[in-house]
């Protein structure tokens, strides 16, 4: 899922550490990487149902960008191969895909209440 902002002169390099912040405190392994106009920060989550990752991008400029939220693939391709590999014993995989896909889910909701709420605390911070 992804949302973009217009006219907020959102300082990038801000908001991308505080949403590295966010993943850290959900107990997320977080790694991030500044490109040109984009910052991409990858979160894995470790637990007892196997790993959940998301992939956060953010692009564009301070007064138009585009933050994106993106589940880790392998979580996808679990769920749409385990049910396949069911009769073959992969019935583990579609499990951990939808367990993934559930802690994706109550993520997601609480992430973008986060960013709207961040958002509206940086408008204005990225002065010329």
């Amino acid at each position: 899922m992804q949302r973009q902002w217009i006219g907020k002169n959102v300082k990038l390099p801000l908001l991308s550490e505080y949403i590295e912040e966010f993943l850290r405190a959900r107990d997320f392994e977080t790694s991030k990487k500044e490109l040109k106009n984009e910052y991409r920060i990858s979160g894995t989550l470790q637990n007892s149902h196997g790993s959940t990752g998301v992939t956060v991008r953010i692009y564009g400029n301070p007064n138009d960008f585009v933050l994106e939220l993106v589940p880790m693939e392998v979580a996808r391709l679990s769920k749409m191969f385990g049910s396949i590999t069911t009769l073959l014993g992969g019935g583990t995989l579609f499990l951990r895909g939808l367990r993934s896909e559930e802690v994706f889910g109550k993520l997601e909701g609480e992430f973008w209440l986060f960013v709207e709420e961040t958002v509206a605390r940086l408008v204005g911070s990225a002065k010329d």
